[in-house]
């Protein structure tokens, strides 16, 4: 019975990633928008052209071993786009060898920059700039199925993902290829996998959350912020379930349990300093003149309260933490410390960083994009104790962060950035129009999405301006219809479970499934 509902949980799960998956791509941008997308695609495109890491002289890559240059980022998700690139160079072959070759220009959308630092107007920078809708779709079954584990029922899970994929912050991050999704991925999937650990002690648990925790770092080499308060938690949940009372059999427990975890964390350190020596010959590698020299102070209102990069501005649905999180921590004590420690562990890191902001890649804090699926995490649980009336405060709030999102989707932040004289003709800049509240980037992509203008910059938009209505038709009408497939299966999975009524699909018969003589056969 338990092995049912898990199986049923999970398809629900699969169907969520793949509807999620679908809305993505239909949303994506198909280009990039920031300097640290290109340096990670050179990677991934120098990794299967030539297989090497060097890439062209660009912003934010560094002279190294044999006077070549490289990125300073993790190399974790460069390797992890090698399937999309491999799977744009054939279709790119396939195209040009049957005689279409005008639709890899259509995927390939607007040409912007000159090698090395390309920004747009290729079919393989389409396609790699596809990982994030994946990785994103990937973070919300992820999240639902940390839900559930949390007690939440299967409906409030569903929609607490729903309001996480498309009211929250986190949905933006499936149209860019910046490291963040991959972050808040791994992150919150190892917490998952000790949270599981916990309640029912099992070695595999702990090794794919130490495997996960150590690919984290190689995505991201700045996900080391969060091993600490994993490891404290890793360590309170083996404390816990310890053979007797003395320092002996907490020792000896520990000597048993902790390595399975440790080692991979260790490993993926490890794997990220040899990959630093290979670019750079040193462990450390080479990063942008940079310090954490910004006062903390900045950056805490920047984050908390300014009119440009609070956080709460970009997820209106985290002004009920206090609430979600008084009832959250009546039943997950541990859960809840470990949740309000990552986010502080974030907070306070970034708050001192000289480029707390984050701009110039992408609209808002973006540094805090990892904090918010965990600190949604209570939301399904407040959801079922509160019913209804808790509507009464999250319809409102949803609706504003679905607006928030659409104009984050909608307009190009380096367009708008220009546009609206942020960026000036010196450096540093002046970052005066973050705490101006009628100067608000936010406020600007506003402007942006109402005059459709260029600023506009979708890539089935900018198939539209270029080729028209049909072939838009015919990119947009397939996708359509699959995003529909999926959402009618997921609801089918759902009336299945129990979790809804059939509504109008229970009137609806189907030969196949009369000939297998049932309709939750799934």
């Amino acid at each position: 019975m338990i092995a049912g509902v898990a199986g049923q949980h999970l398809r629900i799960a699969l169907w969520v990633f793949l509807a999620f998956s679908t809305l993505y791509v239909l949303t994506g941008r198909g280009h990039f928008i920031g300097t640290d997308e290109i340096a990670l695609y050179q990677t991934t495109r120098s990794l299967w052209e030539d297989h090497d890491l060097h890439i062209g002289r660009i912003i934010n890559a560094h002279q190294g071993r044999g006077g070549a240059y490289y990125s300073q980022y993790s190399v974790g998700q460069a390797v992890a786009a090698l399937p999309l690139y491999a799977i744009d160079k054939g279709t790119g072959w396939l195209l040009a060898n049957t005689g279409r070759a005008s639709w890899s220009t259509t995927l390939a959308g607007p040409s912007i920059g000159t090698e090395p630092s390309r920004w747009g107007g290729d079919i393989e920078i389409f396609f790699v700039s596809l990982y994030g809708a994946f990785t994103t779709a990937l973070l919300c079954a992820v999240f639902f199925t940390f839900s559930l584990r949390l007690g939440g029922s299967l409906k409030a899970s569903l929609a607490a993902t729903a309001l996480l994929g498309l009211a929250t912050y986190v949905g933006p991050f499936s149209s860019t290829f910046l490291q963040h999704s991959s972050d808040a991925l791994l992150v919150l999937w190892s917490f998952y996998f000790l949270m599981s650990d916990s309640q029912r002690p099992d070695w595999r648990s702990r090794a794919l959350a130490g495997i996960l925790l150590g690919l984290a770092v190689v995505f991201r080499y700045q996900s080391v912020i969060a091993i600490p308060a994993l490891g404290l938690y890793h360590i309170w949940s083996v404390g816990k379930r310890r053979d007797g009372t003395s320092i002996g059999s907490l020792v000896l427990t520990g000597l048993r349990q902790l390595p399975v975890f440790a080692l991979p964390v260790l490993v993926g350190i490890a794997g990220h300093l040899a990959i630093n020596y290979v670019k750079f010959d040193t462990i450390w590698g080479k990063y942008s003149d940079t310090s954490f020299n910004s006062p903390i102070p900045t950056g805490l209102y920047g984050f908390l309260f300014s009119s440009g990069d609070s956080i709460f501005l970009y997820t209106p649905l985290l002004l009920l933490l206090p609430w979600m999180v008084a009832h959250f921590f009546q039943k997950w004590r541990r859960e809840a410390v470990l949740i309000l420690t990552l986010a502080l562990c974030y907070l306070l890191f970034y708050s001192s960083f000289e480029f707390w902001h984050g701009l110039w890649s992408d609209l808002g804090p973006r540094y805090l994009m990892p904090t918010v699926p965990l600190l949604l995490l209570p939301l399904a649980g407040w959801l079922d104790a509160r019913g209804r009336k808790a509507w009464l405060a999250v319809a409102p709030l949803t609706a504003l962060g679905i607006w928030v999102q659409l104009v984050h989707f909608a307009a190009n932040f380096s367009y708008v950035s220009y546009y609206e004289k942020y960026l000036p003709s010196t450096w540093p800049p002046d970052l005066a129009f973050l705490f101006i509240p009628e100067r608000s980037p936010l406020l600007a992509h506003m402007k942006a999405t109402l005059a459709w203008d260029y600023r506009v910059d979708l890539w089935l938009v900018n198939v539209y301006r270029a080729f028209g209505t049909g072939r838009l038709l015919f990119l947009a009408i397939p996708l359509l219809c699959l995003l529909g497939v999926c959402l009618w299966r997921l609801h089918r999975n759902l009336v299945a479970a129990g979790a809804i009524d059939g509504g109008i699909w229970r009137h609806l018969s189907f030969p196949w499934r009369a000939r297998r003589g049932s309709t939750n056969d799934y």
